[in-house]
């Protein structure tokens, strides 16, 4: 018995010394391992005053380059390009010589912030619970600790449009920049526009021919209607008298910069039906609109230029939907659109988001 209460004390004294340890060692590591408390990049600080990028060869993308360039940089902005720029006398100097400078790309389109890694439920928050979400902030989910986000960067992207999903209305995006210590200095301009998944528009099936009732997709677009009437008449019983005791309406209230025009509805449509169902609306309400998808934009070419209604095409490297189609049909679609006068911009899904300006 007294060799097995010795072997106990040894066997909780060592014990405790392993627990003391580990201890110590977690604490060291969380102290001079920064690695393991998020990402290792930190974010640049606010520049002192203006730079001066000098010697290098300039791509304006406007403009023909310009070789053994200067660009000016002040307050963070691009204040002067050419090759006989004045540079101030406190400016920093960045030599490139025998380098080439290209304006950042911008990503139209994407989840950037709201996952992480698509097999992991917890890291996933693009989608919120619900049909109409027009109140919900993309911004506020974004994880500025994303490894996505200097790995983006790397790849030349600095700006991206980061896009709720899922629901008939979805929420509304953001811009960010891929440099940032929270989502507040992630974030360059927020909403940007409030984004639909538009209906179908299936038209007569075998399984609603001859039926008298709405179809699903009618019912969505009546909803919407509706949607947009009440809020309508919120707002103007909230200006006028009829204010007092007026409960206040998150849903409500994010519509507004909608209705004063002052951001568009983005809405997600790929066919000549949903397109022109989506234009429709949009005249009807008296609100601004940017289609994303666009696949049957050319079709509906006229109607585009005519309300000057732009798209962003939803990637040019996928397959034709019909067989009729030449193969090239998607890749060769923003410059039909460009000849037919219609604004687009085509957004690529490959290994880092890619922004094809036309």
């Amino acid at each position: 018995m007294m060799v097995m209460c010795i072997f106990i004390k040894r066997e909780v004294s060592r014990m405790k010394f392993v627990i003391k340890f580990s201890c110590v060692w977690v604490v060291s590591n969380l102290v001079f391992c920064p690695s393991l408390l998020g990402n290792s990049s930190i974010p640049g600080e606010a520049a002192s005053g203006p730079i001066a990028i000098v010697g290098g060869t300039l791509y304006p993308v406007t403009s023909p380059p310009i070789e053994h360039g200067t660009l000016l940089i002040r307050d963070g902005k691009i204040a002067a390009i050419g090759k006989d720029v004045e540079i101030p006398i406190e400016a920093s100097r960045v030599d490139v010589s025998g380098m080439s400078v290209y304006p950042g790309l911008f990503n139209s389109d994407g989840r950037l912030g709201l996952v992480e890694i698509n097999s992991v439920r917890a890291s996933r928050d693009f989608s919120e619970v619900g049909r109409i979400n027009p109140n919900v902030r993309v911004e506020v989910a974004v994880n500025p600790d994303s490894e996505l986000l200097p790995v983006t960067r790397s790849g030349g992207v600095l700006l991206s449009l980061t896009v709720p999903e899922g629901g008939l209305v979805s929420g509304t995006s953001a811009i960010l920049q891929m440099d940032g210590w929270t989502w507040e200095d992630l974030t360059l301009k927020a909403p940007v526009g409030l984004h639909i998944n538009w209906p179908r528009m299936r038209g007569v099936t075998k399984e609603n021919s001859g039926k008298s009732e709405e179809s699903p997709d009618e019912k969505s677009i009546r909803e919407l209607r509706s949607f947009f009437e009440n809020a309508r008449a919120y707002h103007a019983n909230r200006s006028g008298k009829l204010s007092i005791g007026l409960n206040l309406d998150l849903r409500f209230e994010a519509l507004k910069p909608i209705l004063k025009r002052e951001i568009p509805i983005i809405v997600a449509a790929e066919s000549a039906a949903q397109i022109q169902s989506a234009i429709s609306f949009a005249v009807e309400q008296s609100v601004r609109i940017i289609i994303y998808g666009g696949y049957d934009a050319e079709a509906c070419a006229s109607l585009l230029k005519r309300h000057d209604i732009p798209v962003i095409i939803g990637g040019t490297h996928r397959l034709p939907r019909r067989r009729s189609e030449p193969y090239d049909a998607p890749f060769t679609l923003p410059n039909r659109l460009r000849l037919a006068g219609v604004s687009s911009v085509s957004y690529t899904h490959l290994t880092l988001p890619t922004i094809y300006s036309v």
